[in-house]
């Protein structure tokens, strides 16, 4: 019985005393203590996985919330993280899953880098979020369906990477405005739920693997701005209800394999169409509006 309880035991004065303890080292050259919050471990924990020289103004000599790039709230959780940005801050490695820990964060920038590997499914722990944008970097894999679970998300960037994966998950987004996808392999076919996101201003899925028809629930977004489908492997009729989105200002369906004709009134109701791309060679060339 004695010997049962020796492990437990030793367990627990070793996390007593760890939580008391000096400081201890940490990758990179960093110190954390018992005065570290969970916000800013994760915070070291994400500079880790970064090359050496990434971020080296980040350090224990003042409050995490003036390193460069961190927000912190005001009022009532003013320790707390709810942003991180870091746009074009020539960071290099990987994205730590300990930023799926930053529990009150609304806006992750980190786009214009050159960041690798893996999207972490852990952001899907992150609800408060509002912006993701991963754009531009050399990230791989499929796109977590985790990321479902930030129904707030707004603005959702992973344009100009390598990754994978389908787009079924993405009808749960219901608040999504912003939504760049575009230079990437995702495949599959564009699902018709995509029509029930009402809020939706700017869909560019450019440049993938996309196949199967252009769905005619599409034409359900009625302030959507920007509609950009081109390079892909897109075919039949381009749905008549594309042409009553009175609020489009760009249309591109270039490098498909579209078929049938344009109706004769198709721009009668596109008072604010400023380009549309075409290489339709059955019925029209690349067109430009102006």
């Amino acid at each position: 019985m004695n010997g049962a309880l020796t492990l437990p035991i030793f367990s627990l004065l070793l996390c007593i005393l760890r939580s008391y303890a000096l400081p201890f080292p940490f990758p990179n050259g960093m110190i954390v203590t018992n005065r570290t919050t969970a916000d800013e471990l994760a915070l070291l924990y994400f500079k880790s996985m970064l090359s050496e020289g990434s971020l080296v103004s980040w350090n224990a000599s003042g409050s995490y919330c003036r390193w460069p790039g961190v927000v912190c709230g005001s009022h009532r959780h003013p320790k707390r993280i709810v942003g991180l940005r870091l746009h074009s801050h020539e960071l290099s490695g990987r994205l730590s899953p300990s930023l799926g820990n930053l529990s009150y964060l609304q806006e992750l920038n980190l786009g214009n880098n050159h960041l690798a590997g893996q999207i972490p499914p852990e952001l899907g722990r992150l609800v408060r979020l509002q912006l993701l944008n991963l754009s531009e970097n050399y990230l791989q894999g499929s796109i977590p369906v985790t990321l479902r679970r930030c129904t707030g998300l707004m603005t959702l960037d992973l344009s100009s990477n390598q990754l994978q994966g389908e787009l079924g998950w993405l009808a749960i987004l219901t608040s999504i405005e912003f939504l760049d996808l575009s230079q990437n392999r995702i495949s599959g076919e564009i699902p018709s739920v995509l029509g029930n996101i009402s809020k939706l201003w700017h869909l560019s899925l450019m440049d993938n693997k996309l196949s199967g028809t252009i769905p005619s629930s599409l034409g359900l977004m009625s302030i959507l701005c920007w509609l950009n489908l081109g390079v892909n492997n897109l075919s039949g009729v381009i749905p008549t209800s594309i042409w009553n989105i009175s609020s489009l200002a760009l249309f591109s369906v270039k490098k498909n394999m579209p078929s049938g004709t344009i109706p004769p009134n198709a721009f009668n109701s596109l008072s604010h169409l400023e380009k549309i791309y075409m290489t339709l060679t059955s019925f029209m060339a690349v067109s430009q509006l102006q």
